[in-house]
Parts: structure tokens; sequence; C-alpha cells
């Protein structure tokens, strides 16, 4: 091998090694980008489905079930059942338990609000005064990640109301006799109204 052979193939292994080093690189930095667009994409799915769960914690009894409350605040940043408050803090999605400090659930968010859907049909999203509050039905709520642009959002129907006024349920069976169907039926009638 001559010198002119040699130095040839040493500038071919370094082409190859550079254009090796150059695809890993691309390829590492293609995951890691990768990668945090789907953190991204996770805190912003969880953000919406804790303010479902919150949401669907509403209950106006005087005595809810465990976790449950009353509907707080119902304002176009803010939502507050019982103990927990769901907000937009300075286009960060944050909650907050029984008075405690705030925890972050995002990053930067754009153009958040909550609508809430009164009975008589209308879309609001100022801040509810409390003879209001008693009249949702229904929330949705929506905002933007600025990095991806991407919408967000989702929407729920206030557990107790109209559908669960109040409680259907059947004594349990007297198990020391012999069970006969008849002795547990009961009949129930439900006024639908008039239809035209």
């Amino acid at each position: 091998m001559n010198l002119v052979e040699m130095v040839m193939a040493i500038a071919i292994t370094g082409l190859v090694v550079t254009g090796m080093i150059t695809t890993t690189a691309q390829t590492l930095v293609n995951y890691q980008e990768a990668d945090a667009d789907l953190r991204t994409r996770i805190a912003h799915e969880s953000a919406g489905l804790r303010a479902r769960q919150i949401a669907n914690a509403i209950w106006r009894d005087a005595e809810p079930p465990t976790d449950h409350g009353g509907l707080n605040s119902a304002k176009a940043g803010e939502l507050g059942v019982g103990d927990w408050v769901f907000r937009d803090s300075t286009n960060v999605l944050k909650q907050r338990w029984n008075a405690g400090p705030y925890a972050a659930l995002t990053g930067t968010v754009q153009g958040f609000t909550f609508q809430y859907l009164l009975s008589d049909g209308t879309w609001l999203s100022q801040p509810l005064n409390p003879t209001q509050r008693n009249d949702v039905l229904a929330l949705k709520f929506s905002w933007t990640d600025p990095g991806s642009g991407q919408t967000f959002g989702g929407w729920t129907v206030a557990p107790d109301r109209q559908f669960a006024q109040g409680s259907i349920g059947l004594p349990a069976p007297d198990t020391t006799g012999i069970y006969n169907r008849s002795d547990y039926e009961q009949t129930f009638s439900f006024s639908l109204g008039s239809w035209p």
C-alpha cells in the first residue's frame, strides 16, 4: 500500500466515522425532542383529566359522599368544588387541596377558560353567583399549548343534577327464607310531561 492509498483509506474512514457520529447525534436529539413533546402532552392530558375529576365531585346535598362537595366557585379561570380548586394562574394550570399550596399541573397555556351550562340552556363563563352555581348542569373547558399549538380540553355533566334528584334503592333481600321474586318487585312511574 502506498502513501496515497493509506491517506485515502484514512480519509474515507474519517468520513464514515463522522457520518456515524452525526447520525447518532441527530437520532439522540430527535429522541429527546420527542420525549419532551410526549411529557408535555401527558401533562396537558392529565390536567384535563384532573379538571373532569374535580368537576365530577360536584354534589349539592347537605351530606355529600366522600371526596364530593358543593360548587364553591365557578369562574372562567377557576373551578372550586369542596376542598379542591382548579385554576389558571398566570397561564399555568394549577390545583389546590384543602387550602394548601397550589401545585402546577402544566407548563404555559394560552386561552384557558371554563364555561358552565345552566339549567336554562345558557353557557356562561363569567363568575357565577351562588344561585347560578346551583343551576350548573355541565361544564366545558379548553386551552392551547403554545409550544405545539395543540388545543386541549373536555367537558363533564355535574353528577348529582337533574338525573340524581333522589336515589332509587331496593332493600336487601331476606336470605333466611325461600326467594320469591314477586316479594321484591317494585313498580315506578315517571312523568315525562306532554309531548307535541
